[in-house]
């Protein structure tokens, strides 16, 4: 199992993943919706097939990851950092 201890990196891979699921998902889903773990899962499968970075980001969402994360585009909420369950809600351009 890989490990993750720059939180700096954890940063950038939290922020990776809303951006991947702002620009994935909201054709199919809308502006606000749930990520859980099987979504989530494919999501990673889709974009990079035979990598630990699923892995990595989902230790970043454990370790170092707050409750809620804002950028200009997005915003994620962590409901469950474990599984990981998230909410996105893309804010309007």
């Amino acid at each position: 199992m890989p490990r993750l201890r720059n939180k700096r990196v954890a940063l950038r891979l939290v922020r990776l993943l809303g951006d991947l699921l702002a620009s994935e998902l909201p054709q199919v889903k809308g502006r606000e919706f749930v990520v859980g773990a099987a979504e989530y899962r494919a999501l990673y499968r889709r974009v990079s097939p035979n990598s630990r970075l699923r892995d990595l980001t989902s230790m970043a969402i454990q370790s170092f990851s707050q409750p809620v994360i804002e950028t200009p585009r997005w915003v994620l909420e962590v409901l469950d950092n474990k599984k990981p369950v998230l909410k996105l809600r893309v804010k309007t351009p």
